[in-house]
């Protein structure tokens, strides 16, 4: 029972810990740049277009294995891939490189996470 109190422990500390940072990095580009963009749509968005893309990949390996047609792994892949693309442009016309990418990279880590979770939100309604 104590181990799990642990690990309980440690995942809400290392949840707060994510929260804080995103917070601060936030702040710092709303200061610097006049834009947040660890924002909950952001991370949907990146999320949802790092999930079509693993499924193109899913789709892909599957047909290859099996010698069937490789197009819909293909699209998916295309897909996603053009929404990942379009997020990073996005992040670094809005800042620079350097802060771009890393919002970006941390929008993808996340945001695969968050995806599902707000796309159940949204289908009930709330």
């Amino acid at each position: 029972m104590l181990e799990i109190t642990a690990y309980a422990a440690m995942a809400v500390g290392a949840f707060g810990a994510i929260i804080v940072s995103c917070t601060h990095y936030n702040a710092f580009c709303l200061k610097r740049f006049g834009v947040e963009l660890l924002t909950l749509p952001a991370f949907a968005g990146v999320g949802i277009a790092a999930i079509i893309f693993w499924e193109g990949v899913l789709y892909y390996s599957d047909a290859l294995a099996k010698h069937e047609n490789l197009s819909n792994g293909l699209a998916l892949l295309g897909l996603g891939g053009a929404g990942l693309l379009f997020a990073f442009v996005v992040n670094i016309r809005l800042t620079n490189v350097f802060y771009g990418v890393v919002a970006t990279l941390v929008q993808l880590v996340l945001g695969a996470f968050l995806a599902p979770f707000m796309i159940m939100r949204d289908r009930r309604g709330l």
